[in-house]
Order: C-alpha cells, then sequence, then structure tokens
C-alpha cells in the first residue's frame, strides 16, 4: 500500500502536467490562426456582411432511428461584404 501514494502522486502529476501542455498548445494555435481576432479590416461597417434566416429553428417531431432526416435552412446575405461560411456542423 505504501507503493502506491508516490505512484499516485506521479500519476497526477503527469495528468496535471498534459492537461497544461494541451491547454498552452490550444491557445497558441488558436492565436496563430487568429480565431476569435478579426482584423480592423474584417469588420468595417462599409463592407460588413449580414445573414438574414428564414427560419431559426426546426421541428422534425417524432423520428424513427435509423432515418436519414434532412431539412434546408435557407439565408442570404444582406449586407454589402462577403459572407463566408465555414466548419458548418449539425447540432
Amino acid at each position: 500500500m505504501k507503493y502506491l501514494v508516490p505512484l499516485f502522486r506521479k500519476l497526477s502529476l503527469a495528468v496535471v502536467f498534459c492537461f497544461g501542455l494541451n491547454l498552452s498548445i490550444g491557445l497558441a494555435a488558436e492565436q496563430a490562426t487568429g480565431v476569435g481576432t478579426p482584423s480592423e479590416a474584417s469588420i468595417s461597417p462599409k463592407n460588413s456582411p449580414k445573414i438574414q434566416f428564414e427560419e431559426f429553428y426546426f421541428d422534425f417531431g417524432k423520428v424513427s432511428q435509423h432515418k436519414p432526416l434532412e431539412h434546408v435552412f435557407v439565408f442570404k446575405n444582406i449586407g454589402t461584404g462577403v459572407l463566408l461560411i465555414q466548419n458548418v456542423k449539425a447540432g
């Protein structure tokens, strides 16, 4: 039993180290790609895109398993800038 305490301490330190390393790598990658920090040119009111949806929500109702579902959300750019849509994922 007395051998488990030092082992547990080492394991705990390793887990904390890996978590900190993962967090710092993620933050560095975010800063390098510019995610979350738009440039001044991209948020100019003159050239800003503006998206308009016909509907924000769609209820499929009761569905059965293994049945593919499909719905099209219609939208348009009512702004003057280019609307860029990236990394779209289903909820």
